[in-house]
Formats: C-alpha cells, sequence, structure tokens
C-alpha cells in the first residue's frame, strides 16, 4: 500500500466519522441558535416591564425559563454525545496509528522477502551456471572417455595381430630349424654310415 493509497483511506474514516457525527453538530448549532433566541427574548423582557405588561411578562418569563430549561437539558445531552463522539473519534485514530505501525511493520517485512526472494534466484541463477559448467565437463568427460575407449580397442587389436604375427614367425622359424636339425642329424648319419667299411 502506497502511501496515496493510506491517506485516501483516513480521508474516508474522516469522512464517514464526520458523515456519523453530523447530525449532533447541526442539533448543536441549532440549540445555540435557539439559546440565543430565547436569551434576546427573555432581555427584551426584562428591559420591558410595564404596568400593563407585568402579568404578561411574568408568564413569558416562566415559558423563557422553561424553554431554557428545555434548551439546557438538550444541551447537556448533546455536549454528551459531542463528548462520546469525540471519544469514538480518538479511539478510531488510536486504532488508525496502531494500523500503520503494523501496516510499515509488514512493509518491512515484505521487503525482506522480497529482497530474500531475489537472493535466492541469483543464488539458483549461479547454481544452475555451476550444473551446466559441470555437465559440460561430464559431456566433454564422456566424449573423451569414448575416443580413448575406441583408442584402445584399435591398439588392442593392433597388439593382437603383432601378437599373432609374431607367434606365427617364431612358429615358423621353429620349424626351418627343425627341419635343419633334421636335415644335420641326416647328414651325420650317412657320414657315419659310410666311414664305417674303411675301419
Amino acid at each position: 500500500m502506497t502511501w496515496e493509497d493510506r491517506l485516501d483511506a483516513q480521508l474516508e474514516v474522516r469522512d464517514q466519522l464526520e458523515k456519523a457525527d453530523s447530525q449532533y453538530f447541526s442539533a448543536f448549532n441549532e440549540l445555540l441558535e435557539r439559546t440565543i433566541a430565547a436569551e434576546k427574548a427573555l432581555a427584551a423582557v426584562k428591559q420591558t416591564p410595564s404596568s400593563s405588561e407585568v402579568r404578561s411578562s411574568g408568564i413569558k418569563d416562566v415559558v423563557v425559563h422553561e424553554e431554557l430549561l428545555s434548551l439546557q437539558q438538550e444541551n447537556s445531552q448533546l455536549v454528551a454525545k459531542l463528548n462520546d463522539s469525540s471519544f469514538e473519534i480518538q479511539s478510531k485514530n488510536a486504532r488508525i496509528r496502531s494500523l500503520e505501525a503494523s501496516e510499515q511493520k509488514l512493509s518491512k517485512n515484505i521487503d525482506f522477502l522480497k529482497k530474500r526472494v531475489t537472493d535466492m534466484r541469483n543464488e539458483v541463477q549461479e547454481k544452475n551456471k555451476s550444473i551446466e559448467i559441470i555437465n559440460d565437463e561430464i559431456l566433454s568427460s564422456q566424449i573423451q572417455n569414448n575416443v580413448l575407449a575406441k583408442k584402445v580397442d584399435e591398439l588392442s587389436q593392433e597388439n593382437e595381430g603383432l601378437i599373432k604375427r609374431w607367434i606365427d614367425k617364431v612358429r615358423a622359424d621353429a620349424e626351418r630349424m627343425n627341419e635343419v636339425n633334421e636335415l644335420l642329424e641326416a647328414k651325420s648319419r650317412s657320414n657315419g654310415a659310410g666311414s664305417e667299411p674303411g675301419v
């Protein structure tokens, strides 16, 4: 709630209070006017005490006195109502001040929560950036692992081929050596058999 809204609310409360008490103020003004008129009439009667009007002025005095008593009673009632209205206005003003204090406290809490939400959003954004970086690193590591695994497979196949070729070569060399040994043994046997008659 902005200060304009608070001002409008206070003005509306004031207008309602004035409307609620306007009848008392109108009655009080009317009573005041009647009291002034009665006092003027009483003063006029007292200023003209002729012999022919003594009895009528006495009656007028009684009437005016009764009217004054009635007006004073009405005045007392209106004053009491006015005091009650003033007390009610003070009570409502105190309530308004209390609500304004509560509103200020709530506004501070709202500002604090808004700041907290902003901080949390920034924190989430930073964490999301960190997660994206980690995901990129994981993806890069997976690609490197795939490349290395492929390279290892190729090297394994090449190693197996080299081992097979080496084994084949060793086997061929062994077979040739065996053939050579057999030829040598056969030649040695044939040489030994040819030298026996001459002994």
